[in-house]
């Protein structure tokens, strides 16, 4: 039988509607018995990831290679106008860390600015991860100022549209 058609939330065109179940933990989906595993790349963004995840050098590197940096500096500026470029420092002694090249302060490390900020460059940095596959994120609006929801909710629509990413969010605002 033909798969069922579903219009699609960006227009008039139709896609095949297809049901599939998989069950989540720790970021990897579990086959259900007698089945092969299901190779499909999934990441979860819960309301603290911005606070405890560990922001690595290869995290950052896979936005640039998918071409996203531009856009990701583009979004933080909705936060802060000054933020002109994102890079990894390696001072001679002490650990490496995302610093933000600002207007007005020089470079200073992405943990000096606000939980907002931090919330949004965690989502950037989680596309990559998540390209043609699954994004969960728990919480959409935690941290992030009711202005500045909708520029984000957009940009992350484009985001994962543009990296072929089923997206999942839940939410307790009503903004």
């Amino acid at each position: 039988a033909p798969p069922t058609i579903q219009p699609t939330l960006f227009g008039e065109d139709t896609a095949p509607l297809l049901k599939e179940t998989l069950t989540f933990s720790d970021n990897r989906p579990f086959p259900t018995r007698g089945q092969q595993r299901t190779a499909l790349p999934s990441q979860i963004v819960n309301p603290f990831s911005h606070r405890t995840s560990g922001l690595t050098l290869q995290l950052w590197s896979q936005v640039v290679e998918a071409d996203l940096k531009a856009e990701t500096i583009q979004l933080l500026r909705f936060f802060d106008q000054g933020i002109e470029d994102i890079d990894f420092i390696s001072p001679k002694e002490g650990r490496q860390f995302i610093s933000i090249k600002h207007k007005k302060l020089g470079r200073a490390p992405l943990y000096t600015f606000g939980d907002g900020l931090r919330r949004v460059f965690t989502l950037a940095v989680t596309i990559p991860r998540a390209r043609n596959g699954l994004l969960l994120i728990d919480e959409l609006e935690t941290s992030i100022h009711t202005k500045a929801l909708e520029e984000t909710f957009n940009w992350l629509v484009k985001a994962c549209v543009h990296n072929n990413i089923q997206l999942l969010a839940t939410t307790h605002s009503l903004e």
